[in-house]
Order: C-alpha cells, then sequence, then structure tokens
C-alpha cells in the first residue's frame, strides 16, 4: 500500500513508580478512531524517569503493525526521554490492539504500552462522517466554530478535511478575503484523500463584539477554491472600571402563548458602580425578540430602560430565546437575559 498520508498524533504517558526492579506497570492507550484512507499514524511514546539513577532502555516486544527505534536510549535522573513510533494501519476495517515495551540492558520491563484503536471502512464510513460537502471538501462540521475568546486575543481551530474535488490540491498559497489565516497541513491532498486546515483569527479592540457568523473564502493561487462558514463569540476584554451593571430580572417566563401574539417587557439596567456604565453591544439571538435601549451611557446611580418585544409570530413549540448585554463592568462583562414560552 503506497504511503499517501502521515497523520501525527502525540501521545505521552508518565509513570509514577518507575523503579524497574518491581512489577511491570502497564499502560492503556485508546489511540482512537482512523478513516479508512490513512494508512499511517506516526506518534511519540515519552518516559519519565523518576528514579535517582540513570538508565539505558530500548523499544522492544514491538507488535506487529508498530515499527520504531529500537537503539537504546540513555535516560538520566528525573529526566524524559521519547522515542519515535510509527503504526502501519491494517487494511480492513475493525478494532485491533498492539503493544510495545521498554526494555532495559538487563532485560528488565520498565513498561508496557498497550494500544486500541479502530480502523473505519474506506469511504462507506468515511463519507458518512464526512457528509458537509464545501467543495472541493468535505467534512465533519456543518460549521467551522472558533468558540469564544475576549476581544484582543487571536482564536485558532483546526479541523479535518477530505479533497473531494476529483483531482490534486496544491495548497501552498493560501490566504482568505481579510486578516484571518488559513493554513493546510499536508499542502499536498492528493484526490480522496485526507488534509486538516487551521483557521486563526487575530481580534483587536475595535473587533465586533458577541457572536460571529460568517462565510470566509479561501483563495489559493488568487483563485476563490472554497467558501468556509465560521462562527466565534467576542467577549469584552478586561476592565479596570468600578461600573457595575445591574438588571433587574433576567429570567422571563411567558408560559403558554398562542402564535402570532406579541409580548412586551421593560427591563431597567442600573449602573451601581462609581464609574460610568458603557454598554457596548446588545445581541439579540433571533429576529424574533427585538429590543430598543433608551441609553448606552449610565451614569452612577442611574438607569435605563431595555424595552424589549418577543414576536411569537410563525412560531410554535418550546421557544427559548436569549440577549446578551455587553458593558464594561470590570467584574461581569456579559450578562444574558433568558425568555422563555410555549406557544401553541
Amino acid at each position: 500500500m503506497q504511503l499517501r498520508l502521515w497523520l501525527p498524533a502525540i501521545l505521552s504517558f508518565f509513570i509514577l513508580n518507575t523503579s524497574l526492579a518491581q512489577d511491570e506497570a502497564k499502560a492503556f492507550v485508546d489511540l482512537g478512531v482512523f478513516e479508512g484512507e490513512v494508512e499511517k499514524v506516526s506518534y511519540q511514546l515519552s518516559w519519565q524517569n523518576e528514579s535517582d539513577t540513570g538508565v539505558r532502555l530500548k523499544v522492544g516486544n514491538i507488535g506487529q503493525l508498530i515499527k520504531g527505534d529500537t537503539i537504546y536510549k540513555q535516560v538520566k535522573p528525573k529526566a524524559k526521554q521519547l522515542w519515535e513510533l510509527t503504526l502501519d494501519l491494517p487494511e480492513n476495517a475493525g478494532i485491533y490492539f498492539d503493544s510495545v515495551s521498554l526494555i532495559s540492558k538487563q532485560g528488565v520491563v520498565a513498561q508496557t504500552y498497550y494500544f486500541q484503536y479502530q480502523v473505519l471502512q474506506p469511504e462507506v464510513d468515511v463519507f458518512k462522517a464526512f457528509r458537509n460537502e464545501f467543495w472541493p471538501f468535505r467534512a465533519k462540521e456543518q460549521v467551522f466554530n472558533l468558540k469564544a475568546a475576549t476581544r484582543g486575543d487571536t482564536l485558532s481551530a483546526t479541523f479535518d478535511l477530505f479533497n473531494l474535488g476529483g483531482k490534486d490540491l496544491m495548497l501552498s498559497n493560501v490566504s482568505s478575503a481579510d486578516s484571518i489565516q488559513v493554513a493546510f497541513l499536508p499542502k499536498n491532498v492528493p484526490h480522496d484523500r485526507f488534509t486538516k486546515v487551521t483557521l486563526t483569527v487575530p481580534t483587536y479592540k475595535s473587533s465586533q463584539l458577541g457572536f460571529v457568523k460568517r462565510i470566509l473564502p479561501i483563495i489559493n493561487d488568487n483563485d476563490t477554491i472554497a467558501y468556509f462558514p465560521i462562527q466565534y463569540t467576542l467577549f469584552p476584554e478586561k476592565s479596570q472600571s468600578n461600573a457595575r451593571l445591574g438588571i433587574t430580572k433576567v429570567n422571563f417566563d411567558f408560559r403558554v402563548v398562542e402564535e402570532g401574539e406579541i409580548a412586551t417587557e421593560v427591563i431597567f439596567l442600573s449602573n451601581n458602580g462609581s464609574d460610568v456604565l458603557n454598554i457596548e453591544k446588545v445581541e439579540s439571538n433571533c429576529d424574533c425578540l427585538r429590543f430598543e435601549l433608551t441609553e448606552e451611557s449610565i451614569k452612577p446611580g442611574e438607569n435605563a430602560q431595555l424595552k424589549v418585544v418577543f414576536d411569537f409570530t410563525n412560531r410554535t413549540g418550546l421557544e427559548r430565546k436569549t440577549l446578551a448585554v455587553f458593558s464594561n463592568d470590570g467584574v461581569r462583562p456579559v450578562q444574558v437575559i433568558t425568555f422563555k414560552a410555549h406557544v401553541k
């Protein structure tokens, strides 16, 4: 089988008791699930010498599918040593077991590692898992979620992709439409093979707060080759402000309402601190939940009104919507107001 892809996975194992004269210690490791198109996996075996004396060890008792460096390595007292291993994945789908041991020159086993992993059926299982198409790629994710960070920090996440474009891709000159960084590894991706994409989003003090969802063009050699839907949430940066946001009520339950009904609430936002409170953003997670804020800057001891309208038109069943209030409160910069109803 011709090697098409190396998929690195770093495994570190630590031993609490490293006396070679004691009974053999065992480590059981679940390597996870590998798609059927993957042929080799590389990883590092790590052993920590907790004793006060050095020892020379090598990888021995190697299982059928594992290959590694069998040269003795000196492990100093209180030091860690690494051994590079590779695993040739079997062609047939199934659950597999394998093992290796670290052995001293005297033949004493310092540690035995027992591996378990699963190999999926090529194409059939892969297409079930990688069902979301962003031509020429397929992904497990419907949206590439970079999760959350504080404004001014950098968000970064890595996702698996499958090349379904019918031709090999050379992705060495990739960019996006703005400051978002895009990197593929490996960069040379044959048809019907896997790669990983890392999306990195730098943020600034002027970056948009709250939930961000957008379509990101992926550009390679000046040609747009794909569009990735991405999302993330930005929280306000840490503040030394003594402003304190108070909200009269944060949980509203309208209980049973009729479809088409409109409910209105007036919420008071107060400043219980000694600095001016700046409401930087109020964000709704649904167009059905509208709001109007009377003041964005609230002096100490004063308040502002937040008028909220919940429109139940064309809605049915259990509804739970939220408003997120972003401010310069030095303790709780984000507070959430929840609205619930059962629409019949």
